[in-house]
């Protein structure tokens, strides 16, 4: 009798055992992923870009530096933006 018993458990032990190693690998892997990328977007967010890309009115792309940049900023309409490209 107590030979019928013994590979019942030791499956049973065997499938729980395979079920709760799958389910600790499975939150490990997702822990790391949000800790890793918490750290990218902090690091990303540190940088201050010391230049910035421009278009100019004759279709050419250059960068500027920040420090050349007036402070306050304003919008134009989309009428003059029409205006002010040049084809």
């Amino acid at each position: 009798m107590s030979n019928q018993l013994q590979p019942t458990d030791t499956r049973r032990k065997f499938l729980r055992w395979g079920g709760l190693s799958s389910l600790t690998l499975l939150a490990g892997f997702s822990l790391r992923k949000i800790f890793s990328s918490k750290n990218s977007l902090m690091a990303d967010a540190n940088t201050i870009p010391k230049t910035v890309k421009m278009l100019t009115q004759d279709g050419k792309l250059v960068e500027v530096p920040v420090a050349q940049l007036p402070a306050k900023k304003h919008k134009i309409t989309d009428a003059a933006v029409h205006d002010w490209v040049k084809i």
